[in-house]
């Protein structure tokens, strides 16, 4: 496998998809099977850093508020 970016793996997919080429599939499909590796290393680094740094992992990834608390801050405006 390859270790290509997720931009540079999407671009390659792209160009393959456009070529008309014969073996097209068969290498979309090997593009396909590095970006899935590539995700799941990502979600592998985002359950790490949200176990062992909960306040910096809701800092960069925030979680939706519920509708109560839209509607408790909404209220008191």
């Amino acid at each position: 496998m390859r270790h290509g970016s997720w931009a540079a793996l999407a671009s390659e997919r792209n160009l393959m998809l456009g070529s008309g080429a014969g073996d097209a599939p068969q290498k979309v499909a090997a593009i396909d099977g590095e970006r899935s590796a590539v995700e799941a290393k990502a979600v592998a680094i985002d359950a790490t850093l949200q176990a062992r740094f909960p306040q910096y992992f809701d800092l960069v990834q925030p979680r939706a508020l519920d509708g109560t608390h839209v509607i408790a801050v909404s209220s008191s405006v």
